[in-house]
């Protein structure tokens, strides 16, 4: 599935949202097989201003001190424009 730039608030070369901005299970899209050779998960992020497609990797779900997961974190596959993608668990 591709998701696009709009769709994140984007600060400190930080792209940021929150799981509930993403309905109709569009959110568990971004955990889909990125690559067709391999089994990184992820999805494709579209730049709203250029049309540029950079593909992102899962890097991890962060937890809290209790278990709880409190944020996924993505990684672009080279790119060098911006550092994460970051979904919070609200």
């Amino acid at each position: 599935m591709i998701f696009n730039t709009d769709e994140f608030t984007f600060k400190n070369r930080v792209f940021t949202a929150e799981a509930s901005d993403f309905s109709d299970g569009r959110f568990m899209a971004m955990f889909n097989q990125v690559f067709d050779d391999a089994c990184d998960q992820g999805f494709e992020l579209t730049s709203s201003r250029t049309g540029k497609k950079v593909k992102m990797t899962f890097e991890k779900a962060h937890r809290s001190e209790e278990g709880d997961i409190t944020h996924w974190s993505f990684i672009p596959y080279r790119n060098t424009s911006f550092d994460k993608l970051v979904v919070f668990n609200d």
